[in-house]
């Protein structure tokens, strides 16, 4: 599972839909190496009102068919794990969101280290809250994350449940798609406004959207 716009990109104006090419899954990816090996994408599955915007929204989300690595092992088989989808649960919830951000979004601390160049995975967590938007635009439905600086390259990544550290697994709830710096109330800020943070939120999954674009490449 990824964002829809990890695999099918439009122009700034939301427009020219583009398939991307060349994409690999690396599970287990960290510093360079590739444990369990590479798999090439053979095909995508977007939902048609993506197609038809780009815009950030609960059509954000994409399943992608896997070829097999080198070895000749499904992807799950060679990882030795796969996770639960939970469709419809609730967004407020403690989550662990995780990515390969390319840099941070805000904090200068966090520059440089290992887990904001995009060399190792990194995880935030928390209770999700949902961005409700721009004080008089309102933000499409079901955007929720925790607070976060990951910034470009998170995208993608799961938004996990029920997560158990000790083996790996829980349930993708949901999937990041952008960054947003809110208050409390889900509304749009900026620093230095008293309680503005930056959040990582994306939509959640659900059966009507989501569902359909899973069998589409289970079924392929």
């Amino acid at each position: 599972m990824t964002a829809a716009h990890c695999t099918l990109g439009h122009d700034l104006l939301g427009e020219n839909a583009r398939w991307h090419t060349n994409q690999l899954f690396v599970p287990g990816y960290r510093d360079a190496t590739a444990p369990h090996g590479t798999f090439a994408v053979r095909l995508a599955s977007v939902h048609p009102e993506w197609v038809r915007s780009g815009e950030n929204s609960p059509y954000d989300q994409a399943f992608l068919a896997l070829g097999r690595n080198a070895a000749g092992l499904r992807a799950a088989d060679a990882a030795g794990s796969v996770q639960r989808l939970g469709y419809d649960r609730p967004g407020g919830r403690q989550v662990q969101q995780f990515g390969y951000p390319r840099a941070a979004a805000y904090k200068e601390e966090h520059r440089g280290r290992p887990e904001f160049t995009g060399k190792r995975l990194a995880h935030c967590w928390g209770t999700a809250r949902e961005f409700l938007g721009w004080g008089e635009v309102p933000r499409s439905e079901d955007q929720w994350g925790v607070r976060c600086d990951m910034g470009g390259g998170s995208s993608g990544g799961p938004r996990m449940a029920g997560f158990d550290a000790s083996t790996g697994k829980g349930t993708v709830v949901g999937v990041n798609s952008s960054g947003a710096r809110m208050t409390a109330n889900g509304l749009h800020c900026e620093p230095p406004a008293a309680g503005c943070h930056r959040y990582l939120v994306g939509p959640q999954l659900t059966a009507r959207i989501t569902h359909p674009l899973f069998r589409a490449v289970q079924d392929s």
